[in-house]
């Protein structure tokens, strides 16, 4: 399997509209636009006629049928689609540290999700917040967030005692609060 890194955006984009790329369609270039931005963009184009790429000004001739009948974008597509299945996979995954330390609403779900983690450290970590710490001297241990790793790394601790403890057994002491935490660093469950 792949490392946890983060399809980056800008792969899965659309030049033309900045937004997620929708029925991606491929210039002879290769680079890839929504099928509405091709159609609004070269609008004014006919059949047959040349054209320029938006993005590197090469240029092409427009099909005979118009932008539709350009080539799916398959590549595009499937970035799309491993980062869709990502998401929903991971929403186990606790969030990075760092973003929700630095987080103004400490709000959970606005944070980057944590995809590594640092030993050296002991810290849950985003892909852009784990690029420092692969290049400290001493050379920190950075070892991506498997499912695995993020189980093992996961213990019950309790409110009222600061531990983990029978009190937080089934059926034991209702009237404690239970919270998870990664290591040192505590996440509210």
């Amino acid at each position: 399997m792949a490392s946890r890194s983060e399809v980056p955006d800008d792969l899965i984009t659309c030049s033309v509209c900045l937004n997620g790329c929708v029925d991606t369609k491929t210039l002879p270039c290769h680079h890839g636009f929504c099928l509405k931005c091709l159609e609004t963009y070269y609008a004014a184009k006919q059949p047959d006629e040349m054209a320029l790429c938006a993005v590197c000004r090469r240029d092409f001739r427009l099909p005979a049928s118009g932008v539709r009948m350009l080539p799916h974008h398959f590549f595009i597509q499937r970035l799309i689609d491993i980062k869709n299945k990502r998401n929903q996979s991971d929403a186990n995954f606790p969030p990075c540290k760092v973003c929700l330390a630095e987080s103004i609403h400490k709000q959970r779900e606005n944070v980057a999700q944590a995809g590594w983690f640092c030993e050296t450290c002991s810290e849950l970590l985003c892909e852009a917040c784990c690029r420092p710490h692969k290049h400290m001297r001493p050379p920190h241990i950075v070892k991506a967030l498997t499912p695995e790793l993020n189980q093992h790394l996961r213990q019950r601790v309790c409110d009222t005692c600061g531990r983990v403890c029978g009190c937080i057994l089934p059926g034991m002491r209702p009237e404690y609060n239970v919270r998870l935490v990664y290591k040192k660093h505590i996440i509210h469950t």
